[in-house]
């Protein structure tokens, strides 16, 4: 071995920047999508979590898994998911808290609020909303209405179109919005049940994610990964040797990185 060579490996070795040596690999490790149990499959951008760092998906589409249930939080609620169509853009979501019963955690139910800027409700699919009134008092009856079920040993109602409850029943609870399908709501009407109920709740009901799709679409296509800067929340696209451009990665991946090029070397 020639004693100039050593050297020269460690002055290219060390003359590499920190931030280089030290950056991950933003394509392989975007490029794994996330999973969670097999009902749903892969989960793709604009979602992360799992070994998706945040700078795999978009802002706020963070999911979880638990016991093989994929798990989104949207204004404070958690919500299972369902299912995926990323051509729509849309989630089948149910809600975890009502998911096992209508009463197990009554003081901590709210209204199902999803229109927010990540997410809206999914208009085509037509879904319905029904109330649920508790804390209510109601006049003793041989058998109780079919939309009446029991919590905390007081009484609660579910209705699907806005009904006055008469004189006689009084309620101090929270009226909490829900929502079902189309088809569900329908059943429903036809056939107030607990049980029902409880089944077209954990059918779900569909929202759609506002990010534009386009741009991954782009990025994939050439052979890179979809991500975000977590700073400015913009859109990136991952490709070879840790460079990350706006759209697309050129050449079909195939170049040397124009962001390390670009870096001032300090040798050591």
């Amino acid at each position: 071995m020639k004693g100039g060579f050593l050297p020269l490996f460690l002055l290219v070795l060390f003359g590499i920047p920190s931030c280089v040596v030290s950056q991950q690999n933003q394509l392989e490790t975007c490029s794994q999508l996330f999973r969670c149990g097999g009902s749903v499959g892969d989960i793709p951008y604009p979602f992360y979590g799992g070994d998706r760092p945040v700078w795999c998906g978009a802002a706020g589409y963070e999911m979880s898994c638990r016991d093989d249930v994929p798990l989104i939080t949207i204004s404070s609620l958690t919500y299972r998911v369902l299912a995926i169509n990323d051509q729509a853009r849309t989630l089948r979501v149910a809600r975890d808290d009502l998911w096992s019963g209508l009463c197990a955690q009554t003081p901590q139910l709210r209204n199902t609020t999803i229109e927010t800027t990540l997410f809206n409700f999914y208009q085509p699919s037509n879904d319905q909303n029904i109330s649920l009134i508790y804390g209510c008092t109601a006049p003793p009856l041989p058998t109780l209405p079919p939309n009446q079920f029991e919590c905390s040993s007081s009484a609660a109602f579910f209705f699907i179109r806005a009904v006055a409850l008469t004189s006689s029943i009084t309620c101090a609870g929270p009226e909490v919005t829900v929502r079902v399908t189309e088809s569900a709501a329908t059943g429903l009407e036809s056939n107030p049940s607990i049980g029902l109920l409880q089944t077209s709740l954990q059918g779900g009901f569909s929202i759609q994610w506002s990010v534009d799709n386009q741009n991954c679409q782009r990025c994939s296509g050439s052979g890179g990964a979809c991500g975000s800067n977590v700073t400015s929340g913009s859109f990136v696209c991952y490709c070879a040797n840790n460079a990350s451009f706006p759209s697309t990665c050129p050449n079909g991946n195939n170049y040397i990185s124009a962001s390390f090029i670009s870096q001032p070397h300090h040798w050591i």
